[in-house]
């Protein structure tokens, strides 16, 4: 899947794969955070990750787990924070450990999309007459009608 920018509540453009890893994140360890470090805060200027993955359970001090880099696999970041959490390191458990992390990223998408079409048959039973979603097959946007019929929305520049 294409990965596209999503408006965060602070009015700044995020990755979605580092979103939908954040979810993933908390899903397996509530006390791992993935957080965005705006550029204003971070030491060194931009050339510093933009992101971190931090452990900070009650009673105790937090610590840094990683760093990440925009350009950084989700995926691969996933499947090293699970390595990180077993005793015994070998490549059979590495390889697996990455098919995991892969895996947990196929569902969580599913899930999104399963998410998406529950919302598109509401409005389907709904008195809305249309409604607007993101074509994933295709990464536009377009006007979805009663009719099930699909309206491409023209960019304004």
């Amino acid at each position: 899947m294409k990965d596209f920018s999503v408006l965060s509540e602070d009015g700044r453009w995020r990755s979605q794969k580092m979103l939908r890893l954040a979810e993933i994140l908390e899903d397996y360890n509530p006390y791992l955070e993935l957080k965005w470090i705006p550029p204003e805060h971070r030491v060194g200027g931009n050339r510093v990750a933009p992101y971190v993955i931090v452990h900070s359970k009650p009673g105790m001090k937090e610590y840094v787990v990683c760093f990440v880099q925009e350009y950084d696999i989700p995926e691969q970041v996933l499947a090293k924070v699970f390595q990180a959490d077993m005793n015994k390191h070998d490549v059979l458990t590495q390889l697996e450990t990455q098919e995991r992390a892969d895996e947990l990223f196929r569902m969580k998408e599913w899930q999104e999309r399963q998410e998406m079409r529950t919302d598109f048959t509401k409005m389907l039973m709904s008195d809305k007459n249309y409604i607007i979603m993101r074509d994933l097959e295709h990464d536009e946007l377009v006007k979805y009608d009663t009719q099930r019929k699909k309206h491409p929305i023209r960019k304004v520049i």
